[in-house]
């Protein structure tokens, strides 16, 4: 049995609270994995700076923490599959990674609630792990880094919200978020297939760019996210325009939530009728299973007044 060196069990230590602080708040989550991720990386930096393990040029935080496939396939190191998620290669891969976990998370999170986007992110970025193992098939290959579980993220949310609008880098023009995360995944084969920065991190630096795990991350998180969403969680939402309750339209409420075949086929009638009473119970009928759009929670309808209240501030009549 091999011992971790202190400085990974700081690391371990840090990364059990904040996950510990997750699930005791309920809220804020992103904030919480970004801080819980700048902390191990500066465990990193300092572990290489007091020359822990046996090479004091490697970071030996990354070594023991990092997502070894060949040490999973032989049983050992299994908490890596979650660890490694905190532990990037330098400070570079830190900061894409900070910028994408608030570019596409946030919103994410606005949208499905804290605890939906902590189980995706997390559930996503482990089951990327998996997939490597069946690819590599026991060659010796350490990920590290969040970007699995960012992409798992960003397919989840593409799926999900596939019109929301985004800028991708804040420069270019506003688009649907459909089109950035297939543009983006998209990249990833072409860079993948071409071998132009590597399968997988290797071991030796960790300078390879790990596309097949960025690949598979946005495959289970968009595979993933309707299951996520259904989830019936009583999710603390962070609040849009500045908590605000938020009263719409009702037709243009009604499209974001008819998200399956039969609510499509109820709205299309409404939209056709003309009668009140009508259009009422046909309203009330296309609410029957469906879910708030913005938090995700069940919608409960008032019949006799009309109208519908969601704890996240959603509010209209109909």
């Amino acid at each position: 049995m091999t011992w971790l060196q202190p400085m990974s069990i700081a690391a371990i230590a840090v990364i059990l609270t904040g996950l510990g602080y997750i699930i005791w708040r309920r809220s804020n989550v992103l904030i919480i994995i970004g801080v819980v991720t700048v902390a191990v990386f500066i465990i990193q930096f300092a572990s290489i700076f007091i020359g822990e393990g046996d090479n004091p040029s490697l970071d030996p935080v990354a070594t023991e923490l990092g997502f070894d496939t060949s040490h999973f396939l032989n049983g050992q190191d299994l908490y890596t599959i979650f660890t490694y998620m905190f532990v990037h290669a330098n400070l570079m891969h830190l900061l894409f990674n900070i910028f994408g976990l608030f570019f596409i998370g946030m919103m994410f999170e606005q949208k499905a609630g804290p605890t939906r986007t902590a189980i995706l992110y997390i559930v996503s970025g482990m089951l990327a792990c998996l997939l490597c193992v069946a690819i590599e098939r026991g060659r010796p290959v350490i990920y590290v880094g969040a970007s699995a579980a960012i992409f798992g993220l960003l397919a989840g949310a593409a799926r999900t919200f596939p019109d929301a609008q985004v800028r991708a880098f804040f420069i270019l023009p506003p688009m649907p978020l459909w089109v950035v995360a297939a543009a983006f995944i998209f990249l990833e084969f072409v860079w993948m297939i071409t071998g132009s920065s590597g399968f997988c991190y290797a071991p030796a630096g960790m300078e390879n760019i790990g596309h097949l795990g960025h690949i598979g991350g946005a495959l289970f998180g968009a595979l993933l996210a309707p299951w996520v969403m259904a989830l019936d969680l009583d999710d603390k939402v962070v609040p849009s325009e500045s908590g605000r309750k938020r009263v719409r339209t009702d037709m243009k409420v009604l499209e974001r939530i008819a998200i399956t075949g039969e609510q499509k086929e109820l709205l299309e009638k409404i939209r056709k009728e003309d009668e009140p009473d009508i259009i009422r119970a046909w309203t009330e009928h296309l609410l029957e299973k469906a879910r708030c759009p913005d938090c995700g929670r069940r919608l409960r309808p008032d019949t006799e007044k009309h109208t519908i209240k969601c704890k996240c501030g959603l509010k209209f009549k109909y």
